[in-house]
């Protein structure tokens, strides 16, 4: 009787780390833990393996004409680039994707000014590829920014986001400039499409 006891705790603990390993497989496997790259205006987060990558920020050049973020399939043919976003440790924050300035550029959060100063839009145009799932976004930092003009003064323009996706792509599709989950036909929310 004490054996079948023994027995039955082992195959307990056996299940129970198996249980553990298979949780912190299915946690690591979003984690991008690994090497951080530069590539065409991009900084890229490897996962710890290095077959796939995140995309945590694009440097925008400050020209007005500039407006196009095209997200790549892959990086150096190695890693599928998966999101835009994304953890970089278990217990880590969080990295959101965002766009950064190039210097003479100021980006300006909306709780900077207390009414929209904006003279007109500048609209970015975000396309995705075929491999992007996963999306952490934020752009409540940059709602507004400042260009320089030719007087020495600055022009400020609401940012605007409008979403091109890959036919390709199993998670998000887009409609009219706007990204949707194909499950449940849901809008993603995430971004300051034009009004």
């Amino acid at each position: 009787m004490n054996t079948n006891k023994l027995n039955e705790s082992k195959r307990i603990v056996v299940l129970m780390m198996a249980i553990v390993m298979c949780l912190s497989l299915l946690c690591s496997c979003n984690l991008y833990d690994g090497k951080e790259k530069r590539v065409d205006g991009f900084s890229l987060r490897l996962n710890s393996s290095g077959d796939r990558a995140m995309v945590e920020s694009w440097t925008w050049s400050g020209d007005l004409d500039d407006t196009i973020i095209e997200i790549p399939d892959m990086y150096e043919n190695t890693a599928k680039i998966d999101a835009l976003g994304g953890s970089v440790g278990a217990n880590a924050a969080k990295n959101m994707f965002t766009i950064i300035p190039d210097s003479g550029v100021n980006f300006k959060s909306s709780k900077e000014y207390s009414a929209d100063p904006a003279t007109e839009d500048i609209v970015f145009t975000l396309k995705l590829g075929k491999n992007i799932h996963s999306l952490d976004v934020d752009f409540s930092e940059c709602a507004f920014v400042q260009v320089p003009a030719k007087n020495g003064a600055y022009e400020i323009y609401r940012i605007c986001i409008t979403v091109e996706c890959s036919d390709e792509n199993e998670t998000f599709y887009s409609e009219d400039g706007k990204l949707y989950r194909r499950s449940g036909d849901t809008l993603v929310s995430d971004f300051p499409y034009p009004q």
